[in-house]
């Protein structure tokens, strides 16, 4: 729906669901999930294959080494492990266990590597030395394991906590519990916080987005974000797990070795469903020079998600052109807009369908079910359609605020509880068209830094 007198536009309804929390997708997963499961494509190119089932017996055991470490449902629990079933695995413990999940990235590269202990000592610092997970033999800062507060922090590394029995008495969560603590990327206003999020937050997201893009138990789904992010765990995994859907998971390592690899599984597992960034078009559209004896089968493909990251209609147009000898269809591109805080992405459109931008915008698309957008002035009051304005966003998806920072939350959401996203924007024909920042956010002023590639959906568009 659109409101013709003011910059409104309202997704309508979230599908009904009868899932309410995390713990309750991974099991209806485990017993109605497609039996192919979930599989991850390896650094060095090697398949690792997992039922839903394995998942949570996996998941099953490392809750027992949770709770005989003491750790109590509500209590957050930091997770940075490099090898992604693991990390999969204590995520669902926290879920079963009613444990708060934050995810750390380990890095995929070596220099996100080298950062990544020093990125898990600040967290840890920020929040008063929470409990900790990491994976076996990673390395720690020297200024984490030097803290008297470190061995009693340390649950264990993930192997040492697989190696339990499991333990099948799951903490039954509400819908409005705490589930996740996302990190704020570096460069945003709420960094080097957290942004909370609950059972509802995620699971609206992950249902409206399905219902979205058509997504369904039958799908058949590729990603190569990392699963340590959330654009990779919330925006992908979770929302798959809630599915019950086939999910293919390929290292980005793998991927940045040679970029096509992309198109390589999406043929070998017959996904309907990936994602991309800027690069990853740029390197397809080199094909027509450079065909290096590719052949792929594409036909089974409908989605082709770009978020987070600009680029340009040009790029899409020759992508699509590109491609389409290889069967790919003429409107699978999309493109979208999200932030941590509202759990991923929550508005999007096929890009063939959004219309010719004005000067350098192409529109990012519609509200998903559940979501509410609006350009309000800096008085928080609603502008005209076609005027920029100061891009706010309400809905299930959103998050409440900021862990254990309620003058930043105060500051990013109005009274009436619209989250404040920092960016400018324009409404008009019911499309959302990204056009900018605002110079100073209202939740504390941040210079927006470059997002690294690969990283999760914060913000999104195309650039003509």
């Amino acid at each position: 729906m659109t409101d013709p007198e003011i910059s409104l536009l309202d997704g309508g309804p979230v599908p009904p669901s009868r899932i309410a929390t995390l713990g309750d997708a991974l099991l209806r997963a485990a017993g109605l999930g497609s039996p192919e499961g979930l599989c991850f494509v390896l650094p060095d190119g090697s398949e690792l294959r997992q039922t839903y089932l394995h998942l949570l017996m996996q998941a099953s055991r490392m809750l027992t080494g949770l709770r005989a470490a003491g750790l109590r449902p509500g209590e957050p629990v930091v997770l940075q492990a490099a090898y992604p079933p693991d990390q999969l695995a204590a995520y669902w413990a926290c879920q079963l266990g009613g444990f708060v999940a934050l995810p750390v990235a380990a890095g995929g590269t070596a220099a996100e590597r080298q950062a990544a202990p020093q990125l898990l000592y600040r967290l840890w610092l920020r929040y008063d030395a929470p409990r900790v997970v990491t994976g076996p033999g990673q390395p720690l800062a020297p200024g984490l394991v030097g803290d008297p507060r470190w061995p009693a922090a340390r649950v264990g590394d993930t192997r040492e906590l697989l190696a339990n029995p499991a333990d099948h008495d799951w903490h039954q969560a509400a819908p409005d519990d705490l589930a996740v603590l996302l990190p704020v990327p570096p460069g945003h206003p709420g960094a080097p916080g957290c942004v909370r999020l609950s059972h509802r937050n995620v699971l609206s997201r992950s249902a409206a987005g399905a219902a979205a893009d058509g997504l369904g138990r039958a799908s058949r789904t590729l990603n190569w974000l990392p699963l340590d992010e959330p654009g990779g765990l919330l925006m992908c995994h979770t929302r798959d797990v809630f599915l019950g859907c086939h999910q293919v998971h390929a290292s980005p390592e793998w991927v940045r070795a040679d970029p096509l690899r992309w198109l390589d599984a999406v043929d070998r597992y017959r996904a309907d469903t990936t994602w991309a960034p800027d690069c990853a078009f740029h390197f397809v559209n080199a094909l027509a020079e450079r065909p290096g004896g590719r052949s792929w089968d594409l036909s089974s493909l409908r989605n082709v998600m770009n978020a987070g990251t600009a680029v340009r209609s040009s790029v899409l147009r020759r992508f699509l052109d590109v491609l389409a000898p290889f069967g790919l269809a003429a409107d699978a591109v999309q493109v979208g807009w999200g932030r941590p805080e509202t759990s991923a992405v929550v508005a999007g459109g096929r890009f063939t369908d959004l219309g010719p931008g004005e000067h350098r915008f192409v529109p990012v698309g519609r509200p998903q079910p559940g979501t509410l957008l609006r350009c309000v002035d800096e008085n928080d009051r609603p502008v005209a359609p076609g005027r920029v304005g100061r891009l706010q966003v309400s809905g299930p998806a959103v998050s409440a605020g900021y862990h254990r920072d309620p003058e930043l939350t105060r500051a990013a959401f109005t009274p009436d509880g619209w989250f404040r996203t920092g960016d400018l924007a324009r409404i008009r024909d019911g499309v959302l068209a990204v056009t900018g920042r605002v110079a100073a956010t209202p939740a504390r002023a941040a210079t927006p830094a470059r997002a690294p590639r690969l990283r999760v959906p914060v913000g999104g568009g195309v650039l003509v």
